[in-house]
């Protein structure tokens, strides 16, 4: 049931509602429309007749359509004819002051300046229209005043500045000057047009550049002065792009940034190295006494830097192998500077220059401009190539100046690359065949290695960039670091022909790289065999060291000339690669096999020493076996070997497999020793000293004190993948050398005693407190205490580890250094300044 109040409607009044709503917008109107009454009595002409037509002063679209109809034509003719006086007057300062007051017009009076090249024409002329010259002669007088103020400030950016008379630099101002002369001339001109003429006074400041460092006489000649004039240009080009981009980012958009830094520098500089490189190829022909001929080659597009000329070969030519040397560092300044545009194009622009996906990376966007100059039809072809180049890549091809070569390249790196390779293979034979058994060693030169980056190495295909300096061998064999370094010097000649038409290059320095690598590998294969017989031992670390680095050289080639985007460039083949990783390994097989055989048959085999059934007592029990003894001595020769020129990872590794494995002989001949009564002080002897040579050694073995000393027993330790499992084989072995010393040399109450009643009341008390290691503490009880490591032993055992190890171990020095609060920074300085303190007492 529903029920309804009487006088009471359940519906709205719509009416109700409209009148309340008018009655409370009839008072705001009114209150707005008498200011707009005044306003258009104000500012409005007589062609605005009503308040929407004044309210439309407020739509920032018509901003560009203001005119101040006050100013007659006569009195802007007389206005820009005073200026263009004023401007062909002597005064100084004058164009500055014009172009002030042209900017504080438009800005305080709302009146803009036409920057297009007409004022007030059509493109097409009407026939029966009526000819204005008025407004023609207002825009001559126009563009005449533009004229001679975008000659002012050109002057201003060009190269007619006291900065000139400084030899090697090209011209320019400070980035907050050269933005402002910038923005005066987007005031002036359409933003293409500006670009345009910049574009046309970089191009030429660059030029002046290279042709002042190229082409000056100087003691350099030929290719050599090429070489040395781009590599003092370098610098300079690269700060001049450097500020370009910084003054660039704020006016124009990225894109218009990276094709006006393509047109104006860096095509610049390939033209010109084309150039240049002609000019010597002509040269090479006439020292080397050979004719060629000279074809023309025509460029598909002007945006395409190619040579102007091609030379083709009619009779026998080959470059000098100095001549390919300069053209190989030539190569490696180019490669070099282009990276560093593209860093700096990435750190400054959000553009793609790489091109790996031409269709949706590294295309550059329509600018605005690019439509306003589509329809400007005065505008010139220099100026459309600018526009078209905003649609392209980076565009830096250098490496067609190349082109010419590129046979004589190809040939002359196959025929320096082989003669080197023979030439050092022969040498190490006569050093061989003159006697001398052990192998010629040479320091490995120094790389760039992850803790000290260079990028001028990087750029010349350092090897050592992506391995750590623990990893890479001290010393190597001379011959091969020869051979490598020959290498190392065409590497960037390989990296940069990396177009068609270079790829030939690339092509003879892998088949070259590939037959060096061979004749490297079976050279050291060889001499590995000659060990023992006739060879020292000394030879094997040698040989692996030597080994480790050249593989290490053929990973770095192979990551240098794969090109991901392009599966067609030839990479270095993986045969030579795979060749070395399986020699390492038999290397490191025959090395730690034939120590360890030394060890079983030669050293520790001394049946006279070990005649445990021998009634009469060993020295009267006051020295352990001369095997024991010579077994450390060898031990330690044979880490000094590894030391000296394994990476310092890899020495580690190996010293704690021939120690463990040495270690598991004495304990099968210790556990099965069956001693007389008069020998038993022999076996304590020999046990005590295997388990202090053991804890000298382990020192050297061990990477961090949780190996040394770790927090469970041996059995129960879990192997880190990657990690060294030595050390947890070691703890173990020692530990059943010392239960053998117990149980062998210990009095039968004694041991009744501790095992048995002693054990029983304590092992509930002390199991909690049991240690991970029981020989550690037997052996050094000072050092090794029974809670761990703990204060100071740790800072103790810490310090010890670092100064034992074979190299530099980064992780290690900083945990000393943070260790108890940088106790050991505070206690240095604390001492060096009591020294300090001391010296100056005693000095007064």
């Amino acid at each position: 049931m529903e029920l309804q109040a009487s006088g009471v409607s359940c519906e709205p009044d719509p009416g109700h509602f409209q009148r309340d709503t008018k009655d409370k917008l009839d008072p705001n109107a009114n209150s707005k429309e008498q200011p707009l009454k005044e306003l258009q009595a104000t500012v409005c002409d007589s062609h605005t007749s009503s308040l929407t037509d004044c309210l439309q002063w407020f739509n920032p679209r018509r901003h560009s359509s203001l005119q101040n109809v006050s100013t007659g034509l006569q009195e802007l003719t007389d206005f820009f004819e005073a200026l263009q006086q004023y401007l062909r007057s002597e005064e100084e300062g004058k164009e500055e002051v014009t172009l002030q007051l042209l900017l504080n017009v438009s800005a305080q009076c709302g009146v803009c300046f036409p920057c297009n090249s007409s004022l007030a024409t059509t493109s097409i002329p009407l026939v029966h229209a009526v000819r204005d010259d008025t407004l023609l002669e207002i825009q001559e007088v126009w563009d005449d005043i533009r004229l001679l103020l975008r000659r002012h400030v050109l002057w201003r950016l060009s190269a007619h500045s006291p900065l000139k008379a400084e030899p090697g630099h090209i011209p320019t101002m400070s980035v907050p000057e050269r933005l402002r002369c910038l923005q005066q001339l987007f005031f002036l001109y359409p933003q293409s047009e500006v670009l345009t003429h910049y574009q046309r006074l970089r191009s030429q400041s660059v030029l002046d550049l290279l042709s002042a460092l190229c082409t000056s006489p100087g003691c350099e000649t030929g290719f050599d002065k090429l070489v040395a004039g781009f590599h003092c240009a370098v610098p300079v080009l690269t700060r001049a792009l450097t500020d370009e981009l910084h003054v660039l980012s704020r006016l124009v958009e990225a894109h218009t940034t990276v094709g006006f830094l393509s047109a104006a520098y860096l095509r610049t500089v390939a033209q010109e190295l084309t150039s240049l490189m002609e000019k010597e190829c002509e040269l090479a022909l006439r020292d080397n006494t050979s004719s060629y001929k000279v074809k023309k080659h025509s460029a598909k597009s002007p945006a395409t830097v190619a040579p102007a000329e091609r030379l083709t070969k009619q009779r026998s030519f080959s470059l000098t192998s100095h001549q390919l040397r300069a053209l190989t560092q030539l190569a490696g300044t180019l490669l070099g500077f282009e990276s560093t545009v593209r860093e700096l194009l990435a750190d400054t622009t959000s553009v793609d220059t790489t091109g790996e996906t031409p269709g949706v990376k590294g295309l550059l966007r329509k600018n605005s401009w690019s439509s306003q100059t589509s329809t400007d039809a005065n505008i010139s072809g220099e100026e459309r190539a600018l526009h078209h180049s905003q649609t392209q890549l980076l565009e830096f091809d250098w490496r067609s100046a190349f082109g010419g070569l590129a046979p004589h390249m190809a040939h002359c790196v196959k025929v320096v690359l082989d003669d080197a390779c023979a030439k050092s293979l022969q040498e190490e034979e006569a050093f061989r065949s003159s006697g001398h058994a052990t192998i010629a060693m040479s320091p490995v030169p120094e790389r760039t290695t992850n803790t000290a980056a260079s990028s001028s190495l990087h750029h010349r295909g350092d090897c050592f960039g992506t391995y750590l300096e623990r990893e890479v061998p001290k010393k190597i064999a001379k011959f091969c670091g020869a051979i490598t370094t020959q290498l190392d010097i065409f590497l960037p000649l390989a990296v940069a022909c990396s177009d068609s038409s270079l790829l030939e290059v690339r092509s003879s320095f892998v088949e070259a790289c590939g037959r060096a690598a061979f004749a490297m590998m079976g050279r050291l294969r060889e001499r590995a065999l000659e060990v023992p017989a006739r060879a020292p031992m000394k030879n094997l670390p040698a040989l692996l060291s030597t080994c480790i680095y050249v593989h290490q050289r053929l990973q770095q080639y192979h990551h240098r000339l794969k090109d991901p985007r392009n599966a067609a460039k030839i990479p270095l083949t993986l045969l030579p690669i795979q060749r070395c990783q399986n020699d390492i390994v038999a290397l490191q097989n025959q090395l730690s096999g034939y120590a360890s055989q030394v060890c079983s048959t030669c050293i520790l085999e001394d049946e006279e020493n070990h005649s445990w059934a021998d009634p009469k007592p060993f020295f009267e029990g006051e020295r352990c076996s001369f095997s024991v003894q010579m077994w450390f001595y060898f031990l330690c020769g044979l880490r000094s070997d590894l030391w000296a020129v394994l990476p310092a990872g890899l020495a580690k590794e190996l010293l704690g497999q021939v120690l463990s494995e040495t270690l598991q002989l004495l304990v099968r001949r210790y556990t099965r020793a069956r001693p007389s009564y008069e020998r038993h002080l022999q076996i304590r002897c020999d046990i005590t000293a295997i388990l202090l040579f053991a804890e000298h050694l382990m020192w050297s073995v061990c990477e961090n004190p949780e190996e040394l000393v770790p927090s469970c027993p041996p059995s129960a330790i879990t192997t880190v993948p990657g990690a060294s499992d030595w050390p947890r084989r070691i703890h173990s072995l020692c530990e059943e050398l010392l239960t053998v010393l117990i149980i062998v040399t210990a009095p039968l109450s004694l041991l009744y005693r501790t095992f048995v009643t002693d054990l029983m009341k304590e092992s509930r008390a002390r199991e909690h407190d049991r240690p991970s290691v029981h020989w550690l503490p037997a052996i050094s009880p000072d050092l090794f205490i029974r809670d761990g490591l703990m204060g100071h032993t740790a800072s103790v055992c810490q310090l010890r580890l670092l100064t034992s190890d074979p190299g530099l171990n980064p992780r290690l020095l900083v945990r000393l250094l943070l260790h108890r609060d940088c106790h050991l920074p505070r206690t240095l300085l604390e001492s060096s300044c009591k020294s300090t303190v001391m010296s100056t007492c005693v000095s007064v």
